[in-house]
């Protein structure tokens, strides 16, 4: 009788999946920067190494190079959506290198080129609450139901304080399969409905104070 080895958390597939959901985000803010620096280069092509990993191709040193270039266009660039939108492609070319662990870090990584998509296009509107509205609609349709199993898979965020933070947690909950036992005591069934109130408001916060944060401080810290 011989043991079978455990399914990986996350399998090539899955990161292509991730890898793919991510390149339609950072696309979408991807003319923001090309806008505030014409002629850097540096972000598009490290969604294009990303898209040759989603393709089938193999995870190489020209990924890792292209991921690194966009992180220092992003450090170089004032603009703070041009900064959002290069983090986004960083995002891109980061995700197939996502570790399969079940760790919320990770989960960050997964959602992180879409908040920073969001972030971008949000941020150069002229009705940035709309548009973040807007763009968070978008960026959840774009989630393939591959992308909803694989969330499903790794520990949910929990609420925390920071407007990036809270579009993160946001992204979470609304990609995230519910579940719920088919029987509760009163005691759990309070805290169920406690918990179901927590993550209502959560998805239900203004924008207006989200961009009024993020605005504030443009943060780039996934951890």
């Amino acid at each position: 009788m011989t043991d079978e080895a455990p399914a990986p958390l996350l399998t090539e597939d899955d990161l292509r999946h991730i890898t793919r959901w991510a390149i339609l985000c950072a696309e979408r803010a991807l003319p923001l920067f090309e806008a505030a620096v014409p002629g850097d280069s540096r972000p598009r092509e490290a969604i294009a190494a990303a898209l040759a990993f989603a393709e089938g191709g193999p995870r190489t040193a020209t990924l890792r190079k292209a991921a690194w270039s966009a992180q220092a266009a992003a450090r170089a660039v004032d603009d703070p959506a041009a900064k959002a939108a290069a983090r986004a492609a960083i995002g891109a070319a980061g995700a197939p290198y996502t570790h399969p662990i079940e760790t919320p870090h990770q989960i960050n990584h997964i959602l992180g080129p879409a908040a920073y998509a969001i972030q971008a296009l949000s941020l150069g509107a002229e009705d940035q609450a709309f548009s973040m509205e807007t763009e968070l609609r978008s960026a959840i349709a774009a989630a393939s139901q591959d992308i909803r199993r694989i969330i499903g898979k790794m520990p949910g965020r929990k609420p925390s304080k920071g407007a990036f933070h809270t579009l993160l947690y946001r992204l979470d909950t609304a990609l995230r399969p519910l579940t719920r036992p088919r029987a509760q005591s009163p005691e759990t069934r309070d805290q169920s409905q406690a918990r179901d109130h927590t993550e209502a408001c959560a998805r239900a916060l203004p924008a207006s104070s989200l961009i009024q944060a993020i605005t504030v401080c443009n943060c780039g810290d996934l951890r």
